[in-house]
């Protein structure tokens, strides 16, 4: 886990700045989870997680379903 620390602080904090009247602005990122344990929010079909910071959202992460994935791709066959 060391060793991911410092690319994942860099990943979800590299586009967070300062804005010149002190407001902080950030560009909200995504990625996709296997695991459904990490996405405990359910809207609709759509199972995803969020880390916030302060209380503005800067990561979602989205579950998909691996054999749904895995089955709509072998009908593209």
């Amino acid at each position: 886990m060391e060793l991911a620390k410092p690319y994942f602080y860099e990943v979800i904090f590299d586009k967070i700045f300062k804005l010149e009247n002190g407001r902080v602005r950030n560009k909200i990122k995504y990625t996709f989870t296997y695991d459904i344990e990490l996405t405990p929010i359910q809207k609709g079909d759509c199972r995803y997680g969020v880390i916030n910071l302060g209380n503005k959202p800067i990561f979602y992460y989205c579950y998909v379903d691996l054999q749904k994935a895995i089955q709509f791709i072998k009908q593209l066959e």
